[in-house]
This record gives C-alpha cells, structure tokens and sequence, in this order.
C-alpha cells in the first residue's frame, strides 16, 4: 500500500518525496550548543508550529487581511548542560525558509522529512 501512494504522490506532485521542493511538511534541525558541544535535533511541523506574520499595512476597506509569511520561534535545551539555544526561522507564504537565526548555538543542518 505504501509504494501505492508514493507513485499517486509522485504523479501528482510530480517530484519525489525526496525532492519535495519545499513542500515537505516537517523539517529536521540540527543545532549545535555554544556551550557545552552537544547536538540537539528537533522535528518542526510545518503545519502548525508556525506563527502568520501580517503584512504592516492594512488592507484596504472590504478586503481581508492577508497572510505575508510565517515564523518560527522555538527555544531548545539538550541534556548536558542548561543553555538555552533560540532558534528563530521565517518563511515565506509557501513555507519555504526564507532566513535564519540562532543564539546559543548554531545550525548544523536543516533538512526535509515528512
């Protein structure tokens, strides 16, 4: 059943599950403490850890407000030592990532899972 449904996600994407074109919905992130070394990875579901970002403008009268991209705040501890690392990650309307900061630490990799 499951090579049934890659071949029907594949013919209607039209790219394979590794090659999701940004559609993936989750993310792999690594990162690295600053302090003690460890590698912390961290699973981020794109369909609902990430916060709407407006544009600053309003829309204009009888029209909705429109969604510019998302953002991702999101703090980590490993197990060895208690630094607090800060991830923040933005994307744009597609949930494709568009920049990236981090204190505390710093991004090993990035990767996309389903």
């Amino acid at each position: 059943m499951g090579k049934l449904i890659d071949k029907l996600r594949d013919a209607l994407l039209g790219h394979a599950p590794n090659d999701s074109g940004g559609m993936a919905p989750a993310l792999l992130v690594t990162v690295e403490c600053e302090k003690c070394g460890e590698r912390i990875t961290t699973r981020i579901e794109k369909a609902y850890e990430l916060q709407d970002v407006y544009p600053d403008k309003a829309p204009a009268e009888g029209e909705e407000e429109q969604v510019a991209g998302y953002i991702l705040h999101k703090e980590l501890v490993g197990a060895n030592c208690q630094n607090i690392i800060s991830l923040e990650l933005t994307f744009d309307t597609c949930r494709q990532i568009t920049g990236q900061s981090i204190t505390g630490g710093k991004i090993i990799s990035i990767q996309e899972c389903s």
